[in-house]
């Protein structure tokens, strides 16, 4: 596992399982961003539903600032709709 990369799966009522990658320091842990990144790209390589959380805090010096995204990578556009409508909904 790379230093800074954090895996947590969440299963839902319904038995599915969503991959978590939590990065708190791309680009530290190996001085690489791109080496940091290959297990994220090996996932969506392989077709793999799965979300990024990131945080910026770090990175650009922010702290105590809570500065980050979230990017979920779903195989079909429906699922992905859907997950967007009930963002919406909550912002």
């Amino acid at each position: 596992m790379v230093l800074g990369l954090y895996l947590t799966w969440f299963t839902s009522p319904f038995g599915e399982i969503l991959t978590i990658f939590t990065f708190i320091t791309q680009g530290f842990a190996s001085g690489d961003p791109d080496v940091d990144a290959s297990a994220v790209r090996a996932f969506d390589s392989a077709g793999l539903e799965f979300a990024v959380a990131q945080s910026f805090a770090k990175n650009f010096g922010l702290y105590n600032e809570r500065v980050g995204n979230l990017c979920i990578v779903f195989s079909d556009k429906e699922a992905g709709a859907n997950l967007l409508s009930q963002l919406e909904g909550t912002v």
